[in-house]
């Protein structure tokens, strides 16, 4: 077994399970390598470079684009709620349309304005409570009829789990791609989002045809704003989303270097630039972190 892994590639190598102490590391590429349960005790990792290898970032950057453009998909069909409702109840129930409909923007603009104030956590608590109460009183009053009230409570949880995965898929390319710059999936989610805003508003009565295809298209951009302010917010540190900041820096930790449950006492990690390790259950006793880059993302 070598010495020393000085200045080595070692992208993706596996040392899971060895005995490698004192071994010196100094200058190694060691994106997505496997130290699991390695014995590093006073091992030199001073100026590596760990986290996600090359392929791992080009795989998730295709995996967040696509799953942009499907979230964008389902909160462009489901925005068109209005006419879904309008279509579904009888033309005879004037009166039912309107307020149910009226009931459904209702609660998507609270939803908006908690998540804007308190965070995550507490608007999905507040619309589950609110959407139950509503979706009940509705349906059981007499207003429009038990069906439509139903479905338009199930399509707000589709529009609502549209917007948290958009702003997870968004979070994961900001992470990856390190910059602000969403231009191409923010592209992506509104081009699809009104594709399938207009795939939505489809038999809809002529009468009212632009209306609920203007209605939808307003709803839906407003709802990938909501997502692309979450997912900055996010991955800037706002606490009032970091669920969405850890499931993004979980998803892509799981592909980087890997410490967990490795012995790393000792260990020199001087000027080591280490984005997306994993160091769960990793012995640190004494371990050096002198001027070592991007830990907050690990």
């Amino acid at each position: 077994m070598p010495t020393s892994y000085e200045n080595s590639n070692l992208r993706c190598h596996s040392f899971a399970g060895r005995d490698l102490r004192g071994m010196n590391f100094h200058h190694a590429d060691i994106r997505g390598s496997n130290f699991t349960n390695s014995i590093l005790v006073g091992a030199n990792f001073s100026n590596v470079c760990a986290g996600l290898a090359p392929f791992h970032v080009f795989g998730l950057t295709i995996s967040s684009l696509i799953l942009s453009m499907l979230a964008g998909l389902v909160i462009g069909y489901s925005s068109a709620f209005p006419a879904f409702i309008n279509t579904l109840l009888a033309e005879n129930n004037v009166t039912g349309k309107e307020i149910l409909i009226s009931v459904g923007l209702l609660i998507l603009t609270s939803f908006v304005f908690v998540i804007l104030r308190q965070g995550l956590g507490a608007s999905l608590g507040i619309l589950a409570i609110v959407t139950a109460v509503v979706t009940a009183v509705v349906a059981f009053a007499g207003v429009g009829n038990t069906a439509a009230a139903v479905l338009q409570a199930f399509i707000i949880a589709l529009i609502v789990a549209g917007v948290l995965v958009e702003s997870l898929a968004l979070s994961i390319f900001l992470a990856i791609t390190k910059t602000k710059a969403l231009t191409l999936p923010v592209i992506i989610a509104l081009a699809v989002a009104i594709i399938g805003g207009q795939e939505g508003v489809k038999g809809t009565p002529s009468a009212t045809f632009f209306l609920s295809l203007a209605m939808t298209g307003v709803i839906s951009i407003a709802l990938v704003g909501l997502s692309i302010y979450i997912s900055i917010r996010a991955m800037a540190g706002d606490r009032r989303y970091r669920l969405i900041r850890v499931i993004s820096i979980s998803l892509c930790t799981s592909l980087g270097t890997s410490f967990r449950g490795a012995n790393l006492t000792d260990a020199d990690f001087t000027q080591a630039t280490l984005p997306y390790t994993d160091f769960r259950k990793a012995s640190l006793k004494r371990t050096s972190w002198f001027q070592c880059s991007k830990l907050a993302l690990s």
